[in-house]
């Protein structure tokens, strides 16, 4: 009698122990500028948004599950805000393109593409994101772009200001593209921010390639395959090498890209760090043309949580 009622009381404390709590599936959200309407749930295909932004504010403020808005190819000229995101238990949002061929566009060179401010973490893939003053900025934010191309921002292609960014080449993709910002920078870290590099990516004619002030630091350690090249074009892919036969000497291969000639006078510079700033491990990144600048006129950073 004993006995039983020992097991009686185990599987009593057995059944009311607290289980834990099973994360509920992620939400998935979708978008197609060609066939969507804002009015509808953004659930599926056929009930897709028209606007991203409308996808994205269909994100609970709390986040319980992870979130990823599957953006149709096309071209969607909007500025995207997401703030205030919070995920409690480490959840992601991820804006995921096709291939590239998902188009933020403004071409006015005014505001920025996407803002990302207090938010959880957030990817940005396969997209492009053309013609704003800032491509990217991110603050008090953790915040991947992968496979994606920046073109034309007249100040920044990236401004990130106390967070962290990451740039990625996921899943054997083409990697990061930051280029054509004639008069800004590629890649702007201030304020404490920190970038690093996880894959392939090219930084190219911009007016300053990176920058790191006011104690940011931009990290390309261990990397082989990013290139700095202001005044470069850049590369295409390259063709399968032929096939030599044998007793032959293979041809030489095609001459290097390389960018002008640079000096500490010249208007364009690929690194610039300043104010506690700094730059690391370049050494295995391929640099063309590098210059040493020091930078003038910074704006200080403002306090707070803003």
């Amino acid at each position: 009698m004993t006995r039983k009622l020992l097991v009686i009381a185990v599987l009593f404390l057995v059944m009311s122990a607290p289980r834990a709590a099973t994360p509920p599936p992620a939400l998935e959200l979708f978008v197609d500028a060609t066939t969507g309407n804002d009015q509808g749930s953004c659930r599926t295909l056929g009930n897709a948004c028209r606007t991203i932004q409308a996808a994205i504010d269909r994100i609970p403020v709390a986040l319980s599950q992870d979130v990823t808005v599957r953006i149709a190819p096309g071209t969607y000229r909007e500025h995207l805000l997401l703030v205030d995101r919070l995920a409690p238990m480490d959840q992601t949002i991820r804006l995921v393109g096709a291939a590239q061929a998902s188009i933020l566009s403004n071409q006015e060179h005014q505001g920025d593409g996407v803002i990302i401010r207090r938010s959880a973490r957030v990817v940005l893939e396969g997209l492009t994101i053309e013609g704003f003053a800032n491509g990217v900025h991110v603050r008090l934010s953790d915040v991947v772009v992968s496979n994606t191309r920046i073109r034309g921002s007249a100040v920044n292609g990236i401004l990130c200001e106390k967070g962290w960014v990451a740039l990625q080449a996921a899943d054997g993709g083409p990697g990061v593209a930051i280029q054509d910002s004639s008069t800004g920078t590629g890649i702007n870290a201030s304020c404490g921010c920190h970038v690093t590099f996880e894959g392939a990516s090219w930084i190219g004619r911009n007016v300053t390639g990176l920058s790191a002030t006011f104690a940011a630091v931009i990290d390309l350690s261990g990397r082989s395959d990013i290139t700095l090249a202001n005044n470069a074009s850049l590369p295409a892919p390259a063709p399968a090498p032929p096939v030599t036969p044998p007793g032959t000497q293979p041809p030489s291969g095609p001459p290097r890209i390389e960018s002008e000639v640079i000096d500490a006078t010249s208007l364009h510079c690929e690194m610039l760090a300043d104010h506690e700033g700094m730059i690391m491990g370049y050494a295995n990144a391929q640099v063309l043309g590098a210059c040493a600048c020091e930078a003038k006129d910074l704006s200080l950073c403002h306090e707070g949580t803003d």
